[in-house]
C-alpha cells in the first residue's frame, strides 16, 4: 500500500504489500502514475487540483527540524498486517555545502522521535537526489496519532535551501478493510429520529465521535462547531481498534447540547478522530435530506436561553479588599469528580481570599445559549462546588475570564458569531452587577469583552495598607484574529489578539501603583512561538521573512530553535506576545509594579515558567516574567511538551554542546562508563556536561546531552524551587500533566517581601506538585 505526499506513483511494491488492484476505484485514482527518478521532468505535478506539489523550506539553524509531514492512513488499510515502512523522496539541496542529516518518525508510544538512519547520500551536490529508506515495525498503532503519522527530516546545513519535489511511504504487508458509515434512511420528516450505523476496523478510539454537518462542509477540514454529535461510545479502546455500533439522533439525546430537530436541508454524519479543529473525517456518510420543519439549527445562528439561570450566587470581589492568597484553574467538568478533595484544600489548607476562572469555566461549544446557560447552571450546582467551593459557606469571592469552550467554540475567535449573547450568559454565570461595564443592562455602551481589573490591599505585621495585588483579567478571544487560515482571513501583521480598545485600557491598568501584579488569560503567554512542528507561513500572523512576526520574536531574545507548545498560546501572534511582554517589563522599570505574574489555563496540565526579557532602549532593564499554568478539574492532558521557558530545577544544558540556548533539563542520576552522577561532570568532554535523556535504569542515551550552563544564568534558583516530582511529563518537575486535577496558588507574605506560585494536585500523594519563591 502506498500513500503519497505529495505525488503519484505505482511503484514495484515491496515484498508482503498490497497491489494496486486491491484498491477501490477511489484510490486507484490516487495512486496511478509512475515513480519518478532523480533525472525526471516534475513540471506535470505543479499544479493539480489547485495544489502546488513543491516546497521550499529555509535552512538557517544547525540541527532545525527543517520539515514536518503528517500523513493520513487511508481508511481501507488493515493496520494490524503492516509490518514495516518504506520511505522515498526526492530532494535537492541550492548549494554545495548542506547535507541531510537524521530521518525520524514519531512513535506515540514511547513518545520519541526514532531515527531510521542518516541519509547523508545528499551532500556535497545541488543535483536531485532520490533517497530510500526502510524500518521494520512491530505495531504500526504506535506511529499513529488520530489516524496520521509525523515523519521529519533534520538538517546538519547552515543557510541553505532544500526543495522536496515528492515523498512516498509505503506500508509493507498492508491490506484493506470494509468500514463504513450509514444512515438508516436517506429522507427524514423533521423530529424524526435519525439512526446512524458505523463500523471502523483499525481508527476507533475512546475519543471518537460521530458528527452531523450540512452536505457541503468539506470534509477535510470540518469546522467547530458541528451542527451536532454524539461519542461514538461502543469505541472503549485505544486509538487503532476495531469498532461498530449505532446511534440515535433525537430530542431525548445530548447531540452536543445543539438544537433538535435538524433544519430543513442536505446533511452528512461523519465519523472522527481529530479533537482540534478544523477535523478531518475518518468516515463520511452519503448526503440524506431532513425536510417539513425547520428548527434553530444553522450553524452562525444565536439562540436565545430560556431556562432561568441557577439561584446559587457568586460573591465578587471588590477594590479594596485584603487579599494575600489566589488560587486559581481552568477547564472544569463538573461530572468528572468524585469528591471535594480539591475544593477542600482550596478553602481550608490553602485558605484562598479569592477564586480566579481562567476559561473553559464550561464545556458548551456553539451558538445556542439555553445549552451554555444549563452547562453553567449545573457548574454552579455541582455539589462539590457549591459546599466546598466558592460558593460554599463562608462565601470566597470569584471573578475571572473565559477560553473557547465557554465563550464560543474550540480555538474560536472574533470569527464567533455569538460573542455578544455568550457574554451575556457569562456575566449571569459571575453575578456580575449591572452597574459593570460588561453587564448588558450598559446597553449601548456594553463593553465588548469580559476583561476587568480589581485592586486589593496588603495585610502585615503592621496592619493594612496599601495596594498590594493589581488583579487583571484578560479577554483573549472576543477580538483576537483568526491564528490559522481554517479560522477565518488572515491579518497577517495586523493580526490582534486583543483589540485595539483592550489594548488601551490594559497599557492605563499597567500605570496603575501595586506592588504585584497579576494578569491572567484563558491561554499560555511564556511558552515561544512554535517552529518545532510548524512553519511559520503556517501562521495567520506571518508577514515574511522580513515583517514584523520574526523581528518580534527576535525582540524578546528568541529564535527558531526556541520550543513552545503545539497548542494554542500567545505565540500564534507573536507581534502581540512581544507587545505583551515589553509593556510589562515597562511597568515593572517605570516603577508602577515590582513583580508581574501571569496566570493562564487551557492546557489541561500544571506548570511553571519564567521569561527573562533582554533589556531595551525603550522598555528598561532586563526584568524576568512569571507564569503559572493551572488547568483540569477533573482532568488532565498525559503528552511531553517541549518549552524553553519552563523553570528547570536541576541544571540546564545546551543541545549536544551547541552553545546557542540552554533549555535542555539535565537527567540526574545518570549512569556514564559504568559510574553514577548527580551533578554536571567533565568526564570525557572539556566542559561539565550532563545527560538530557536516560533509560529505565539511569544509563545515559549517547546522543542525548548538552554542556551544562552557569548556574546564575538559570530562571529560578535552585533554593526558591520546590517539587514532588509526581506526575510529571516531558522529564520536568514543573510539568505537571497526570495529576487526576490540579489548581494553582499566589500566596504572598508581605512582611517576608515573598510570593510563592504553586501548583496544588490535592488527589495525589502530595498536594503541592510544584512551587517557585520569588522575592520582591
Amino acid at each position: 500500500l502506498l500513500f503519497i505526499l505529495p505525488f503519484n506513483n505505482n511503484r514495484n511494491n515491496v515484498e508482503g504489500a498490497a497491489t494496486i488492484d486491491t484498491f477501490p476505484k477511489s484510490m486507484q485514482s490516487q495512486l496511478g502514475g509512475n515513480l519518478f527518478s532523480a533525472n525526471d521532468d516534475i513540471s506535470a505535478l505543479q499544479s493539480i487540483d489547485g495544489i502546488s506539489f513543491v516546497n521550499v523550506i529555509p535552512l538557517s539553524t544547525k540541527h532545525k527540524y527543517w520539515g514536518k509531514f503528517v500523513l493520513k492512513i487511508p481508511n481501507e488499510v488493515n493496520v494490524a498486517d503492516v509490518t514495516g515502512f518504506e520511505f522515498q523522496f526526492r530532494v535537492q539541496l541550492s548549494t554545495e555545502i548542506g547535507e541531510i542529516y537524521i530521518f525520524k518518525i514519531r512513535n506515540y508510544e514511547s513518545r520519541r522521535w526514532e531515527k531510521i538512519k542518516s541519509t547523508k547520500q545528499i551532500r556535497w551536490s545541488t543535483q536531485w537526489k532520490v533517497l530510500s529508506k526502510s524500518k521494520d515495525i512491530n505495531n504500526l498503532n504506535a506511529y499513529l496519532k488520530n489516524g496520521k503519522m509525523t515523519i521529519q527530516l533534520v538538517s546538519k546545513s547552515d543557510n541553505d535551501t532544500l526543495t522536496i519535489d515528492y515523498f512516498r511511504v509505503g506500508l509493507v504487508g498492508a491490506s484493506t478493510t470494509n468500514d463504513f458509515i450509514t444512515l438508516d434512511k436517506t429522507n427524514y420528516v423533521s423530529g424524526e429520529d435519525i439512526t446512524v450505523a458505523y463500523q471502523s476496523t483499525n481508527q476507533g478510539s475512546t475519543w471518537s465521535w460521530v458528527a452531523i454537518y450540512p452536505a457541503s462542509a468539506d470534509e477535510t477540514a470540518l469546522p467547530s462547531p458541528s451542527t451536532m454529535w454524539l461519542w461514538a461510545s461502543s469505541c472503549t479502546s485505544n486509538q487503532g481498534s476495531f469498532c461498530s455500533g449505532s446511534l440515535v439522533f433525537n430530542a431525548n439525546s445530548d447531540h452536543g447540547g445543539q438544537s433538535w430537530p435538524l433544519c430543513d436541508g442536505e446533511w452528512r454524519a461523519h465519523f472522527i478522530n481529530d479533537q482540534e479543529s478544523p477535523y478531518d473525517t475518518v468516515l463520511t456518510s452519503d448526503a440524506f435530506f431532513v425536510s417539513g420543519g425547520g428548527g434553530d439549527c444553522l450553524l452562525g445562528s444565536c439562540t436565545t436561553a430560556t431556562s432561568a439561570s441557577s439561584s446559587k450566587t457568586h460573591k465578587l470581589p471588590v477594590n479594596g479588599d485584603i487579599v494575600s492568597n489566589i488560587a486559581f484553574s481552568s477547564c472544569y467538568h463538573p461530572d468528572n469528580q468524585d469528591s471535594n478533595a480539591l475544593w477542600y484544600h482550596m478553602r481550608n489548607t490553602f485558605q484562598a481570599d479569592l477564586w480566579n476562572w481562567l476559561g473553559d469555566n464550561i464545556y458548551a461549544d456553539g451558538t445556542s445559549m439555553e445549552y451554555k446557560r444549563t452547562q453553567y447552571n449545573a457548574a454552579k450546582e455541582d455539589q462539590y462546588y457549591s459546599n466546598e467551593g466558592p460558593i460554599g459557606e463562608p462565601k470566597i469571592a470569584v471573578t475571572g475570564t473565559w477560553d473557547d469552550h465557554d465563550f464560543g467554540a474550540n480555538n474560536q475567535g472574533d470569527d464567533y458569531t455569538c460573542a455578544m449573547p455568550s457574554q451575556n450568559e457569562f456575566v449571569s454565570f459571575f453575578d456580575i452587577p449591572a452597574s459593570d461595564p460588561r453587564h448588558f443592562a450598559q446597553g449601548d455602551n456594553q463593553r465588548k469583552g469580559v476583561y476587568s481589573s480589581y485592586t486589593f490591599l496588603k495585610s502585615n505585621n503592621s496592619g493594612v495598607g496599601g495596594i498590594g495585588i493589581h488583579l487583571i483579567n484578560l479577554d483573549a478571544r472576543t477580538h483576537r484574529s483568526p491564528t490559522f487560515p481554517f479560522n477565518g482571513s488572515c491579518q497577517l501583521g495586523e493580526s490582534t489578539m486583543l483589540g485595539e480598545e483592550q489594548w488601551t485600557w490594559l497599557e492605563a491598568q499597567l500605570q496603575v501603583d501595586s506592588e504585584i501584579k497579576v494578569i491572567g488569560s484563558g491561554t499560555q503567554i511564556l511558552p515561544p512561538t512554535d517552529q518545532q512542528s510548524r512553519n511559520v507561513n503556517e501562521y495567520c500572523a506571518y508577514d515574511g521573512s522580513d515583517g514584523s512576526f520574526e523581528q518580534s520574536i527576535a525582540d524578546v531574545g528568541e529564535g527558531p530553535v526556541w520550543r513552545g507548545t503545539s497548542y494554542e498560546s500567545w505565540g500564534e501572534i507573536p507581534q502581540d506576545r512581544t507587545k505583551l511582554l515589553q509593556i510589562c517589563q515597562k511597568s515593572i522599570n517605570d516603577g508602577y509594579t515590582k513583580k508581574i505574574i501571569f496566570i493562564s489555563g487551557d492546557q489541561h496540565w500544571g506548570e511553571i515558567m519564567a521569561k527573562k526579557m533582554p533589556s531595551s532602549d525603550l522598555y528598561g532593564s532586563s526584568q524576568m516574567l512569571y507564569e503559572v499554568t493551572a488547568s483540569g478539574i477533573d482532568q488532565n492532558w498525559i503528552e511531553d511538551i517541549e518549552n524553553s521557558n519552563r523553570v528547570r530545577v536541576r541544571s540546564s544544558s545546551d543541545n549536544a554542546g551547541s552553545g546557542d540556548l540552554y533549555d535542555n533539563e539535565c537527567n540526574f542520576p545518570f549512569i556514564y562508563q559504568g559510574v553514577k552522577h548527580d551533578q554536571c561532570t567533565n568526564v570525557a568532554h572539556t566542559q561539565e556536561w550532563c545527560s538530557t535523556q536516560t533509560d529505565g535504569s539511569d544509563n545515559h542515551i549517547s546522543d542525548r546531552w548538552g554542556n551544562c550552563d552557569d548556574e546564575a544564568n538559570e530562571l529560578v534558583a535552585r533554593d526558591k524551587i520546590a517539587y514532588s516530582g509526581e506526575n510529571i511529563c516531558t522529564d520536568n518537575y514543573m510539568h505537571v500533566c497526570s495529576a487526576k486535577a490540579n489548581y494553582g496558588g499566589i500566596s504572598v507574605d508581605w512582611d517576608k517581601h515573598e510570593v510563592r506560585l504553586s501548583i496544588y494536585t490535592p488527589h495525589e500523594n502530595t498536594a503541592e506538585a510544584a512551587a517557585i519563591v520569588i522575592d520582591f
